[in-house]
């Protein structure tokens, strides 16, 4: 289930709906913007995410249900077929934030972690979907609008950085996920295509 709506109330209705019907397993795409920008790693254990988050609250809600197994993945930025980074900024648009990593991942990826979950009944589980590397948005984006004959995106200077970089350890511990795309600076173009 990926439902864009961040509206608590309906989502409520929904998972009163399942639990009234077979339905026995559900699998929550959620997004890793639930942790709290701590300039460190975050994990699916460590408890840093932002209770105000109406998604995080999503979440849970879903995994208090006894109707019905969920499993929650959260997946960070997206990237692939007509999602390349190069494109992000393009336009004149400036980037803030430039000595912050990005959490990105392809959809490659995604859907190879959720068909992983599913094949492997790992159900009533928290996964982080994210690539391997998370190269500064100031080496990162200028690479990626290279690629595309873009020119390099200017960059806002900011003294206070505020971000978080995802680990994926577990969804390649307990699924043994092995990705097709690790390394964000090793995508090749085809890959967006």
């Amino acid at each position: 289930m990926n439902i864009t709506n961040k509206n608590l109330a309906a989502y409520q209705y929904l998972i009163e709906s399942i639990e009234q019907s077979p339905i026995q397993h559900v699998l929550f795409v959620s997004s890793s913007s639930v942790y709290q920008n701590i300039n460190d790693w975050v994990t699916e254990d460590n408890k840093l995410e932002d209770e105000n988050s109406i998604l995080f609250q999503i979440e849970n809600a879903f995994k208090a249900s006894s109707g019905f197994k969920t499993s929650v993945i959260r997946f960070s930025g997206l990237i692939g077929p007509n999602r390349h980074p190069g494109r992000f900024f393009r336009g004149g648009k400036q980037v803030k934030q430039g000595d912050t990593p990005v959490n990105l991942i392809h959809l490659a990826d995604c859907i190879g972690i959720i068909n992983s979950i599913i094949e492997q009944d790992a159900w009533g589980q928290t996964f982080n979907g994210c690539a391997d590397t998370h190269p500064i948005k100031r080496d990162f984006y200028p690479f990626a609008s290279e690629q595309l004959g873009y020119p390099v995106p200017e960059f806002i200077e900011e003294e206070s950085l505020h971000y978080k970089i995802v680990n994926n350890a577990k969804v390649k511990q307990v699924l043994n996920y092995r990705f097709i795309y690790p390394d964000l600076m090793q995508i090749p173009q085809e890959a967006y295509e």
